[in-house]
């Protein structure tokens, strides 16, 4: 690859042509929204994330969700 740029460097050069500069691609600006506060204490759950890997390429993650007496499992396959 070094060799191919340094060519073209050399070319644009000797034709003497502006080398064309890659600037920086930057995200977008977020704009985060507050935390929403519960209404009263001990109101909030947890949210905890767990993966297991086997010996073959397959992989299960977990999700976790914790709320006081519920709790939701939310699984995620990727063959």
């Amino acid at each position: 690859m070094k060799e191919i740029a340094k060519r073209v460097h050399r070319i644009y050069c000797l034709l003497k042509l502006n080398i064309r500069r890659k600037g920086k691609q930057r995200l977008p600006a977020c704009n985060p929204s507050p935390l929403a506060v519960p209404e009263r204490l001990n109101l909030s759950g947890s949210v905890d994330f767990m993966h297991n890997a086997q010996c073959t390429e397959r992989w299960v993650s977990f999700q976790y969700v914790i709320m006081s007496w519920m709790i939701t499992i939310v699984k995620h396959w990727r063959l």
